[in-house]
């Protein structure tokens, strides 16, 4: 479908400097990576700022899975807006989302 080339998961707001962004619409995984530090070089002062990454649920229908190390989720299950916050700062943060395999129609996941 064409509009799937347009709409795809990208990062909103990031705290750091982005290092790598890749997205495969074939297996609809996203690899994401980042530093913790500010663009000036500086530590963020607050370590509880989130960086967000949509998630359409349009390739995520399901729900996902995220893995990120050094990153925590405080989003709720299902968001559209994915929120990660840092676990240390200074150390970089890589993201790997890729799509939650299909729940039984009697116990919907995302719903």
């Amino acid at each position: 479908m064409p509009v799937d080339a347009l709409v795809r998961p990208y990062p909103i707001a990031i705290t750091g400097v982005p290092t790598s962004l890749s997205f495969d619409p074939a297996s609809r995984t996203l690899d994401f990576s980042y530093t913790t530090e500010r663009p000036d070089g500086g530590r963020y002062a607050d370590r509880h700022l989130d960086t967000i990454v949509f998630v359409p649920s349009r390739h995520y229908p399901d729900g996902y899975v995220v893995k990120a190390p050094n990153a925590r989720v405080t989003s709720k299950r299902c968001a559209s807006r994915l929120t990660l916050r840092m676990r240390h700062p200074g150390r970089p943060v890589t993201v790997h989302l890729t799509p939650r395999a299909p729940s039984p129609p009697s116990r919907p996941f995302c719903r």
